[in-house]
């Protein structure tokens, strides 16, 4: 309720480039898709990505204070379940990693899961524009991330903490 006008300018988008003449017809076209690849199409387009790096930094600041502190001696597993272009698992990999240089007693993994193909693709990446790293804190920027053609890219180190993969939560888990 009240995002009829989002929902129906997103699928817009979609009728138009099937050449679709109204949403009806599109919803015949998902249904009779048995890749189930227009369905994915459709989650891409109604699925709202806000993420930024270090967003909720208290819940940062309480990993750091309350969480690490006790962490030894063993393998760790993160998980962040709705990850959208990577920004948080990326936070959560880059506060692991300044830790981590301190005490090496732990080591740490961490899942990234996302709904979307699309955004998936952009986290893989580790590419960000300007825009999305202007507020990142020039400590971050300089010891995390290269220089890249687009803005910056997540170093490898970083990077490699992280697997991400497609998930629906609403989906039988693996």
């Amino acid at each position: 309720e009240g995002k009829e006008a989002l929902v129906r300018a997103r699928l817009m988008k979609r009728v138009r480039k099937l050449g679709l003449g109204h949403f009806w017809e599109y919803l015949d076209y998902v249904e009779s898709d048995e890749t189930g690849g227009e369905f994915l199409s459709l989650v891409d387009v109604l699925t709202t990505n806000k993420t930024s790096f270090f967003r909720e930094k208290q819940h940062y600041d309480f990993l750091v204070d309350n969480v690490i502190p006790k962490m030894n001696g063993r393998e760790y597993k993160w998980w962040s379940a709705g990850c959208s272009s990577g920004e948080e698992p990326i936070t959560l990999a880059m506060t692991l990693y300044e830790q981590k240089e301190f005490r090496r007693d732990f080591s740490v993994k961490l899942l990234a899961t996302d709904l979307s193909r699309d955004i998936l693709q952009t986290a893989k990446s580790g590419v960000y524009p300007q825009e999305k790293i202007r507020d990142l804190p020039g400590y971050y920027l300089k010891k995390y991330f290269d220089k890249h053609e687009k803005g910056a890219q997540v170093k490898p180190a970083v990077r490699e903490l992280i697997t991400y993969g497609r998930l629906n939560l609403l989906d039988r888990w693996p």
